[in-house]
Protein backbone atom coordinates (compact mmCIF):
# COMPACT_ATOMS: atom_id res chain seq x y z
CA UNK A 1 0.00 0.00 0.00
CA UNK A 2 2.90 2.20 0.83
CA UNK A 3 4.45 1.68 -2.04
CA UNK A 4 1.30 2.07 -4.36
CA UNK A 5 0.89 5.88 -2.66
CA UNK A 6 -1.91 5.00 -0.68
CA UNK A 7 -3.13 8.36 1.68
CA UNK A 8 -2.39 7.39 5.42
CA UNK A 9 -6.34 7.25 6.21
CA UNK A 10 -6.62 4.35 3.90
CA UNK A 11 -3.89 2.25 5.07
CA UNK A 12 -5.00 2.70 8.48
CA UNK A 13 -8.90 2.35 7.62
CA UNK A 14 -7.70 -1.38 6.11
CA UNK A 15 -5.37 -2.04 9.70
CA UNK A 16 -8.70 -1.34 10.88
CA UNK A 17 -11.02 -3.57 9.48
CA UNK A 18 -8.22 -5.97 9.98
CA UNK A 19 -8.27 -5.58 13.79
CA UNK A 20 -11.90 -5.69 13.61
CA UNK A 21 -12.01 -9.35 12.14
CA UNK A 22 -9.40 -10.43 14.54
CA UNK A 23 -11.03 -9.72 17.33
CA UNK A 24 -13.92 -11.80 16.51
CA UNK A 25 -12.04 -14.76 16.70
CA UNK A 26 -11.59 -16.67 20.65
CA UNK A 27 -8.44 -16.30 21.49
CA UNK A 28 -6.22 -17.86 24.29
CA UNK A 29 -4.79 -14.74 26.31
CA UNK A 30 -1.15 -15.84 26.65
CA UNK A 31 -0.98 -16.72 22.64
CA UNK A 32 -3.34 -13.08 22.17
CA UNK A 33 -0.36 -10.94 24.56
CA UNK A 34 2.35 -13.10 22.80
CA UNK A 35 1.26 -12.03 19.09
CA UNK A 36 0.56 -8.17 20.79
CA UNK A 37 3.57 -8.11 22.82
CA UNK A 38 6.03 -6.21 20.07
CA UNK A 39 3.40 -3.56 19.09
CA UNK A 40 3.08 -3.21 22.83
CA UNK A 41 6.46 -2.94 23.30
CA UNK A 42 6.49 -0.26 20.58
CA UNK A 43 3.50 1.97 21.67
CA UNK A 44 4.57 1.43 25.68
CA UNK A 45 8.22 3.44 24.80
CA UNK A 46 6.10 6.48 24.55
CA UNK A 47 3.16 6.06 26.76
CA UNK A 48 4.39 5.30 30.37
CA UNK A 49 0.98 3.82 31.28
CA UNK A 50 1.05 1.31 29.10
CA UNK A 51 4.56 0.38 30.28
CA UNK A 52 3.02 0.11 33.94
CA UNK A 53 0.14 -2.48 32.14
CA UNK A 54 2.36 -3.77 29.97
CA UNK A 55 5.05 -4.76 33.40
CA UNK A 56 1.85 -5.61 35.17
CA UNK A 57 0.53 -8.42 32.62
CA UNK A 58 4.64 -9.80 32.30
CA UNK A 59 4.22 -10.34 36.08
CA UNK A 60 0.93 -12.18 35.89
CA UNK A 61 1.63 -14.16 33.22
CA UNK A 62 5.12 -15.40 35.44
CA UNK A 63 3.09 -16.06 38.49
CA UNK A 64 1.01 -18.31 36.62
CA UNK A 65 3.57 -20.74 36.09
CA UNK A 66 5.16 -20.27 39.76
CA UNK A 67 1.87 -20.22 41.60
CA UNK A 68 0.42 -23.18 43.49
CA UNK A 69 -2.32 -25.56 41.44
CA UNK A 70 -4.85 -23.63 43.35
CA UNK A 71 -4.37 -19.87 42.91
CA UNK A 72 -3.62 -20.52 39.46
CA UNK A 73 -7.20 -19.40 38.35
CA UNK A 74 -6.41 -16.06 40.43
CA UNK A 75 -3.35 -15.21 38.84
CA UNK A 76 -4.45 -16.09 34.53
CA UNK A 77 -7.91 -14.22 35.70
CA UNK A 78 -5.98 -11.23 36.61
CA UNK A 79 -3.43 -11.78 33.60
CA UNK A 80 -6.46 -11.81 31.49
CA UNK A 81 -8.13 -8.57 32.84
CA UNK A 82 -4.50 -6.56 32.36
CA UNK A 83 -4.40 -8.40 28.78
CA UNK A 84 -7.79 -7.16 28.26
CA UNK A 85 -6.85 -3.17 29.53
CA UNK A 86 -3.78 -3.30 27.14
CA UNK A 87 -5.76 -4.04 24.06
CA UNK A 88 -7.69 -0.77 24.96
CA UNK A 89 -4.65 1.36 25.72
CA UNK A 90 -3.53 0.46 22.28
CA UNK A 91 -3.28 3.79 20.19
CA UNK A 92 -5.78 3.37 16.84
CA UNK A 93 -3.09 5.24 14.72
CA UNK A 94 -1.63 2.19 13.44
CA UNK A 95 1.95 3.45 13.44
CA UNK A 96 3.26 0.32 14.68
CA UNK A 97 2.18 -1.64 11.32
CA UNK A 98 3.13 1.74 9.85
CA UNK A 99 6.51 1.22 10.91
CA UNK A 100 6.70 -2.59 10.35
CA UNK A 101 5.66 -1.63 6.77
CA UNK A 102 8.67 0.66 6.23
CA UNK A 103 10.66 -1.52 7.89
CA UNK A 104 9.67 -4.36 5.15
CA UNK A 105 10.76 -2.15 2.98
CA UNK A 106 13.79 -1.20 3.73
CA UNK A 107 14.89 -4.30 4.06
CA UNK A 108 13.69 -5.35 0.50
CA UNK A 109 15.46 -2.26 -1.18
CA UNK A 110 18.59 -3.21 0.71
CA UNK A 111 17.92 -7.04 -0.41
CA UNK A 112 17.70 -6.00 -4.05
CA UNK A 113 20.72 -3.74 -3.68
CA UNK A 114 22.34 -6.60 -2.52
CA UNK A 115 21.64 -9.03 -5.77
CA UNK A 116 22.48 -6.54 -8.60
Amino acid sequence: MILLNWERKYINRFYEDVRRSINCLEKDSIKEFMELFPQLEFYSQKKPELKELLEEAITYHYETFGCRKEDYHFWYQAFQEVVFRLKMKIPKTFDYEYAQAEQLLKQESQNQKTLK
